[in-house]
């Protein structure tokens, strides 16, 4: 007797739909706004889902805490931090809260995808990246090719305005950790991971997305660092070698601008340049700590609390905007999560902006040898939280809606402990 396989589809819970929607949400801001017409605050929508989430996580009454750990402590009391920095200052509370709603809300999503996502719900997360990976793909070559966008401009489903390859680079950065990691344990095969990692590198170059080659390099070495020994490995090393090679002689060919800029001299002096970012006086990420504490935090205390959550942030809407923003915008100091946490919080805010990626790379790599059904996604996380730190001194993604995607990431391996 042949017995016919069931299968059950579970409703999806109420704080499941508000995760789903802050996750595929950003990857239609671009078709809705740009492509419709609808106005940009639509992504506010966003705003409207994590609110729920936290309203449904102060409603909770029991949290497992052999999943969260000391994650949460550690965000109470970087929030306690800021408030009491709020508090000794004590300048606009509207500016305190936009930038406590600009900073903390990756927080509370992060901590919602722990406590309300099953194992499903996990897995469906995943899939999502993958099956929107060619329909980017094809949509970036489009725009590049027919509509001839290139550089800050192409960012394929997420759009055309300047900016939008910050999106896709975080998105690339998901998808090559997943394909990397996956090729390395056997779960997919050696084509698969060549067409999509040569796809990223190719689109990286139009897009002109430099720092993924360097994400690129350090999630190869990671992943095998990582990973058990196989002669995959090899494999993998040479592809990196060979595609990075290949992307920056396409870069220059394209981009002839761009000659000799990877040279390691080139690099250092392009990123610590007197003349800023863009030439012209503003800041440049690694020297934007000593620049900003001679200019603004002069004394030991302004430098190790900041000027306060908030205090110098901006808004769309203009009376968000702070005092201090519209006097030094031209630093351009808010392109980069590391400039605008440390004129904020200062050093202190700077260690529990960066200790949040080391907290959960460790408890990451403790759950890895807890529980080895879960090794995937534990070290998908722990290749995520390096690049996050990365991230967060090359651009400011981490605070805009680009960076709902990769805490949902950090957060996966957590999850899936407390389902087990």
């Amino acid at each position: 007797m042949i017995q016919k396989a069931v299968v059950t589809l579970r409703k999806p819970s109420q704080a499941e739909c508000l995760l789903w929607a802050i996750l595929v949400l950003p990857f239609l801001f671009g078709l809705l706004i740009e492509g419709i017409g609808l106005p940009t605050a639509t992504k506010y929508i966003c705003d409207l889902a994590w609110l729920g989430l936290l309203l449904l996580m102060l409603l909770q009454r029991r949290i497992q805490k052999q999943a969260l750990g000391i994650l949460p402590a550690f965000a109470i009391c970087y929030f306690l931090y800021t408030l009491l920095g709020f508090a000794v200052r004590l300048y606009s509370p509207l500016y305190y809260l936009w930038g406590a709603r600009n900073h903390f809300r990756m927080y509370a999503v992060f901590f919602a995808v722990i406590l309300f996502a099953k194992q499903d719900t996990c897995h469906g997360f995943l899939r999502f990246f993958d099956k929107l990976f060619w329909i980017n793909a094809a949509v970036c070559l489009a725009q590049y090719f027919i509509f001839h966008k290139q550089q800050d401009y192409l960012g394929g489903i997420f759009g055309v305005t300047k900016g939008c390859n910050g999106y896709l680079n975080n998105y690339f950065v998901i998808i090559s950790i997943m394909e990397l990691l996956r090729y390395l344990q056997r779960k997919s095969g050696l084509g698969k991971c060549v067409c999509k990692c040569g796809a990223m590198l190719l689109i990286s170059v139009l897009a002109e997305l430099k720092f993924f080659y360097v994400e690129f390099a350090v999630i190869v070495v990671m992943a095998v660092l990582l990973t058990d020994f196989s002669w995959r490995k090899a494999l993998v090393l040479a592809g990196m070698a060979v595609g990075v090679a290949a992307a920056t002689g396409w870069l220059v060919v394209l981009f002839p601008e761009f000659e000799g800029i990877f040279s390691l001299r080139a690099m250092l002096e392009s990123a610590m340049s007197d003349a800023g970012y863009t030439g012209q006086g503003d800041i440049n990420r690694l020297n934007a700590i000593p620049v900003l504490s001679d200019r603004f935090l002069h004394t030991l205390p302004e430098q190790l609390f900041g000027l306060g959550l908030g205090s110098c942030d901006t808004s769309g809407f203009s009376f968000l905007n702070t005092p201090f923003y519209e006097k030094y915008a031209y630093l351009n100091y808010i392109w980069f999560s590391v400039s605008f946490v440390f004129l904020e919080t200062g050093f202190i805010g700077l260690g529990f902006f960066f200790g949040f990626f080391v907290l959960v790379y460790l408890g990451a790599r403790k759950l890895a040898k807890q529980q080895p059904q879960n090794k995937m996604y534990c070290q998908m996380a722990m290749l995520c939280a390096v690049c996050c730190g990365m991230i967060g001194i090359y651009n400011s993604t981490l605070r805009t809606e680009a960076g709902y995607m990769l805490y949902i990431m950090l957060a996966l391996p957590f999850a899936k402990a407390r389902n087990m």
